[in-house]
């Protein structure tokens, strides 16, 4: 009786799971990422309609992807900026969650989200990344904050593309405060010399990992470190790109 029991609960578990996102019961499809239906349609990839360099949106998705105004006057350091959505609505929850209660058990979300933004634009074979090398924590805030946020997600991306993921490659050489909240100029000011990176990336090309670009002045600082260590290329992925009239409710 009790193993009929425990039959029935595993077939019932099997063919029902709760969302990772709101928690609400539902029949999973055929996919590694848990979502119910709802969440499934909030969670939008953007396809189209940004700038490939740093992802600025354009007016609209159906838009080619062409260069901003910006990149073409000054491009930044990076060579391609990849995302899966637009920092705002379910996308923006998530990352705040995932971030700040915190909630790993989304990880594998936040890495499918890095995956299919790689999928979307895949790499040229002059382009394919050597490593992959997330954003770094200083030690201070690792230690309090328990984990890298860049780095969970990143491992799924480094299964998918067969290239290594190097977490100590580079280094957050000073603590800086939290840049929530910063202007650009700021931000940039906050981050001036906190990056350094190891000379084994000479001649190689790095995919750098973060959660979130906001003015782009965290990887515009690692992607100086990387090639003042030698690195050939830089490109970059992140989960969201935060539209420039949100900058100031980022993560």
């Amino acid at each position: 009786m009790m193993q009929a029991l425990r039959r029935i609960k595993r077939i019932i578990a099997l063919r029902e799971r709760r969302c990772m996102v709101c928690g609400d019961c539902f029949r999973p499809q055929q996919t590694a990422v848990l979502l119910c239906n709802s969440c499934r349609r909030q969670l939008v990839q953007r396809t189209g309609g940004f700038c490939p360099r740093c992802g600025l949106p354009h007016a609209l998705e159906s838009m080619p992807l062409t260069l901003c105004s910006s990149c073409i006057s000054t491009p930044p350091p990076w060579l391609s900026l990849r995302f899966y959505g637009l920092y705002d609505g379910l996308l923006r929850r998530i990352i705040i969650r995932y971030k700040h209660t915190p909630d790993l058990t989304l990880h594998p979300l936040m890495g499918h989200m890095l995956c299919q933004a790689l999928r979307l634009r895949p790499f040229s074979p002059q382009e394919k990344p050597d490593v992959i090398v997330p954003v770094p924590l200083h030690p201070a805030r690792l230690h309090m904050r328990g984990f890298n946020q860049s780095y969970l997600p990143a491992r799924p991306a480094a299964v998918m593309l067969t290239v290594p993921l190097q977490k100590n490659i580079l280094r957050r050489t000073r603590y800086t405060s939290a840049q929530t909240g910063l202007p650009k100029e700021e931000r940039r000011r906050n981050l001036r010399d906190a990056f350094e990176a190891d000379s084994c990336v000479r001649g190689r090309n790095v995919l750098l990992v973060d959660d979130v670009m906001t003015t782009g002045a965290t990887l515009e600082h690692c992607a100086q470190a990387l090639y003042h260590a030698g690195a050939q290329q830089v490109h970059a992925v992140v989960a969201a790109r935060t539209p420039p009239h949100a900058h100031r409710q980022t993560a």
